[in-house]
């Protein structure tokens, strides 16, 4: 029997994150499909919602979970909207920023959604304000078993 590969949908804006994130899930042995941007992620999405059960999917559509950056395009928190229309169709999801939320009101409210909602919301460390890739993939992990 062969190990299913799963495929997860990579939404970040910035190039430098994007390659970082999309390495570390290769090498975890993921397909990775990439978004820059939320329209890109969001047409993915409502291209999945559309086709109705996942069963009926052809393979190369799949997607098993979605890791997206929070702030996306001019600082609105696109990602938040990204994750939760992913869970709204069944799909695991989590966030992962370089924000703290004692930065602003805006990434306070949004760690306070993420709790509410249960999708896992990864903020960076204060200090080196970089996303940390790695514990991401641990709670997208954990979702995904």
């Amino acid at each position: 029997m062969t190990k299913e590969i799963k495929r997860i949908l990579l939404v970040e804006d910035t190039p430098y994150e994007m390659e970082r994130a999309e390495n570390l899930l290769k090498s975890k042995g993921l397909e990775v499909i990439t978004a820059e941007r939320y329209n890109r992620g969001s047409s993915i999405l409502s291209k999945y919602k559309a086709m109705g059960k996942q069963e009926d999917f052809p393979e190369e559509e799949k997607i098993d979970g979605v890791l997206t950056d929070l702030f996306l395009e001019n600082g609105i928190p696109y990602g938040m909207v990204l994750a939760l229309a992913a869970k709204e169709m069944g799909l695991p999801s989590v966030i992962c920023t370089d924000s703290y939320h004692h930065d602003n009101d805006a990434t306070e409210v949004m760690s306070r959604i993420a709790g509410v909602t249960k999708i896992p919301y990864i903020e960076s460390n204060p200090k080196s304000r970089k996303k940390d890739w790695d514990k991401a993939y641990e709670e997208l992990e954990k979702l995904l078993e």
